[in-house]
């Protein structure tokens, strides 16, 4: 029954995720996508995996922080911050929710704790050019996560948004440098 729940949960999350970048208002786009995050946050924890669980919660944090961007003088203060609470939440999930310490546990954690670094980077670009290349690395990192962990939502909104990027990529950068 919990893995049901947890995978309902997930499909929420890929809804909110997915639905988020169509919102016009900021604060609405803001909600839903918070929301996401919150329906992907408690499906990973259900699923025992603890470490996603709380990168999901501080990612929804940083999504709140980052929509004063205009008023962060150090943006790389912030960055810091942020990759010192994934770090912990990495440590907190073999340490205090009981994540198993194998060497494949280790290794597999660190796919989404990655992809969470790289994701920072990505808020603080203002070339969307590299935001979506360096999607193309963030993504398939979690794809992959969500595959060995069994999150259906985690897998749509992954290939979803790997299939939004990659058109983004061919729509914006490569037919833009064609067309010069």
């Amino acid at each position: 029954m919990i893995d049901i729940v947890a995978q309902v949960l997930s499909i929420f999350g890929m809804v909110c995720i997915v639905s988020s970048f169509q919102m016009k208002n900021k604060k609405v786009l803001l909600s839903v996508y918070l929301s996401g995050n919150i329906f992907f946050s408690v499906s990973y924890f259900l699923l025992g995996a603890a470490a996603a669980g709380l990168l999901n919660g501080i990612c929804g944090v940083m999504a709140l922080v980052n929509t004063q961007s205009e008023k962060i003088k150090n943006r790389w203060a912030v960055n810091v911050i942020f990759w010192s609470l994934f770090t912990a939440s990495y440590v907190l999930a073999f340490t205090v929710f009981d994540t198993p310490r194998i060497p494949s546990r280790f290794i597999l954690e660190l796919l989404p704790l990655t992809a969470m670094y790289i994701m920072t980077v990505s808020f603080s670009m203002k070339n969307s050019a590299a935001v979506r290349r360096l999607g193309l690395i963030n993504s398939p990192l979690w794809l992959i996560y969500n595959i060995i962990v069994f999150s259906i939502g985690g897998i749509i909104c992954e290939c979803i948004s790997l299939g939004s990027i990659i058109l983004g990529i061919f729509r914006h950068d490569i037919k833009k440098k064609e067309k010069q």
